[in-house]
């Protein structure tokens, strides 16, 4: 990415925020209905029941800010993302959405807040979850295991996205694992180009098999300097 032009930065730039937009426009646009309620409402229960959505709406917008925030990197690059919040974070982005999310987690996880999952690699996950939503038109089930010896260190993301995928899948699975030049890139595949790209400039494994009704990825967390030391 160092090597992109101003043209290339630009280019990226601005599918990167159209993406952010896009994602926003929806409950913005519902918080703006809702007050437009509030000054026409003649009785209280309309009141009060326009102002708990409203309240819903604000919630979500901040929820996707977050994501975004953490998926696009402007974040700490040194502190890890403890797995609750991760996974928290990956629930409120699809709450109300016709994506069930399906990710359990084990009491076993650890109650320091200073432990987690490499930053990078939550990274990879989230915009790899945004690639299996979109392949299947944001409805069906995507399916999150964490795999390891350790449930509180896991060492392996694995998901699972099942439901009637678009035609526009497998090709947004070769953008992932390819090196696509950015003028090719639009709205369909700018999020499977970051999170390739992403995975390659920082070490993460990161593959995608796509059949008719299923997709599945798998993301390779970088190994700890402690186990590494253990090897040693």
């Amino acid at each position: 990415m160092n090597n992109m032009s101003e043209a290339e930065r630009l280019k990226l730039a601005e599918l990167v925020s159209s993406r952010v937009c896009e994602s926003l426009i929806g409950p913005i646009g519902a918080v703006v209905n809702g007050l437009e309620l509030l000054r026409f409402a003649e009785d209280g229960h309309t009141s009060a029941a326009t102002q708990s959505q409203i309240d819903r709406d604000c919630a979500r917008i901040i929820d996707r800010l977050r994501f975004f925030r953490l998926a696009y990197g402007c974040d700490d690059d040194e502190l890890p993302v403890a797995l609750h919040d991760l996974r928290a974070m990956a629930a409120a982005f699809f709450t109300e959405t016709r994506i069930a999310l399906d990710w359990p987690m084990g009491d076993e996880l650890p109650a320091d807040p200073t432990a987690g999952v490499d930053r990078n690699a939550a990274r990879v996950l989230l915009n790899g979850l945004l690639v299996i939503a979109e392949c299947l038109g944001m409805r069906g089930t995507i399916a999150v295991r964490m795999i390891g010896e350790d449930a509180a260190v896991p060492t392996e993301f694995q998901v699972v996205g099942a439901g009637d995928l678009l035609p526009m899948s497998a090709a947004k699975c070769r953008t992932l694992q390819s090196d696509v030049r950015i003028a090719y890139l639009d709205q369909q595949t700018i999020h499977p180009y970051l999170a390739g790209q992403l995975a390659r400039h920082t070490g993460i494994g990161f593959t995608v098999n796509v059949s008719p009704q299923r997709i599945e990825a798998a993301i390779l967390l970088p190994r700890s300097a402690e186990a590494e030391d253990g090897d040693a």
